[in-house]
């Protein structure tokens, strides 16, 4: 299988997902909540498939996902926030080296 899979798979051994805690939000169980469809190859398909046994299902890894993006997005804000407040304290090379480090 791909690349990814084959870094996913034993590590999903020791991985303990987080309490179930939306699982039975009363918006998805009384049909409140929206649908959105999304087209997914075969290595997403797979990984959705062994997330799904430990989330609850293949909507609660979505929403995990999101989450968890929506999470990074504003540490990463963050950080940039904090390196554009830094540069006024050093030098531009120490920034741009951190923005690089990081992805930003």
């Amino acid at each position: 299988m791909s690349q990814l899979l084959t870094t996913v798979g034993p590590m999903a051994k020791d991985f303990k997902a987080p309490p179930l805690k939306d699982v039975a939000r009363p918006c998805y169980v009384r049909d409140m909540a929206g649908t959105t469809t999304v087209r997914l190859d075969d290595e997403d398909e797979a990984i959705l498939a062994l997330l799904s046994e430990q989330y609850g299902g293949r909507s609660s890894v979505i929403r995990h996902a999101l989450k968890a993006l929506a999470a990074d997005h504003q540490r990463k804000d963050g950080l940039r926030s904090f390196l554009d407040e830094w540069v006024e304290d050093v030098s531009n090379d120490e920034v741009a080296a951190m923005t690089e480090r990081f992805g930003l």
